[in-house]
């Protein structure tokens, strides 16, 4: 049953499960895993895996300072400044290659880990690319995505050429949404500012939740509506321009709403 990233409620305390299973029939309890998230990708062609080189960060709660409930995802970052390339593909050979081993699986397999460094649990898998990870790692990509697909269809990674990467850039992606979101995202607003980023260098908006009204006017359609995906050569720059650029945007006159201190920890 697709949850769209919202079936977790993290819990800290016997109370907090509590109320959190209060009215459920089906659960399952885990282990509370305490540390930073990491998002980790790797290319699979049904006999190894090959790691997209750098970890990224989502933040998944509504609210800042991880509080509130669970979202698809309020905003990302990357990279990870405390992981090589080579200590990411480590992560890739412990985590990934086991698995595309025992299923043979092809495509992209997304692991969200949880812990401190080299004390990772893998919390959740993706038979895809994450959402919102995608749009920041792909920013870090040089050349063309299709032959590292190609390969995975035809179970030749170990023949594709180095993929060519920035290391030179951090990329945020800050996610705009809908008053209400997620629990019941407010729909029709119609959105202003879009054309304020024409030209703007390294800040692109990606839609997620738009439509065209019957008017002609761009609106929102969903709970997560707009994606800035901002690039700089450090981090907090990047940061810095995302933050700036969303004060440009209004659904029906009001700010959109927007966790302020997405990638801010990773900076510290």
């Amino acid at each position: 049953w697709l949850k769209q990233g919202k079936g977790v409620t993290r819990c800290i305390n016997v109370e907090e499960l509590e109320r959190a299973v209060r009215g459920l029939e089906n659960i399952v309890i885990e282990d509370y895993v305490r540390g930073p998230e990491a998002s980790h990708h790797a290319f699979c062609d049904g006999k190894t895996q090959l790691s997209i080189p750098f970890l990224a960060r989502d933040h998944k709660q509504v609210g800042e300072n991880d509080t509130g409930p669970m979202t698809g995802g309020m905003g990302t970052v990357i990279p990870l400044p405390n992981y090589s390339r080579q200590e990411v593909s480590e992560l890739g050979r412990i985590f990934v290659q086991p698995i595309v081993q025992a299923l043979g699986f092809k495509g992209m397999l997304f692991s969200g880990l949880k812990g401190l460094k080299w004390s990772e649990h893998s919390l959740e898998w993706n038979a895809r690319p994450g959402d919102p990870e995608t749009q920041v790692f792909m920013q870090l990509m040089k050349g063309n995505l299709l032959p590292a697909i190609t390969a995975c269809i035809d179970g030749t990674l170990d023949k594709l050429p180095p993929i060519e990467w920035h290391n030179d850039l951090s990329v945020i992606c800050l996610a705009l949404c809908a008053e209400g979101y997620p629990v019941n995202p407010q729909k029709g607003a119609v959105i202003e500012g879009i054309e304020s980023f024409a030209g703007v260098d390294g800040v692109q908006i990606l839609h997620a939740g738009t439509k065209i009204d019957k008017n002609g006017r761009l609106a929102v359609s969903g709970g997560r509506v707009l994606n800035i995906v901002a690039q700089a050569k450090t981090l907090k720059e990047a940061i810095d321009k995302a933050y700036k650029a969303s004060k440009n945007i209004a659904f029906d006159g009001k700010p959109a709403l927007v966790r302020d201190d997405i990638g801010r920890t990773t900076i510290l």
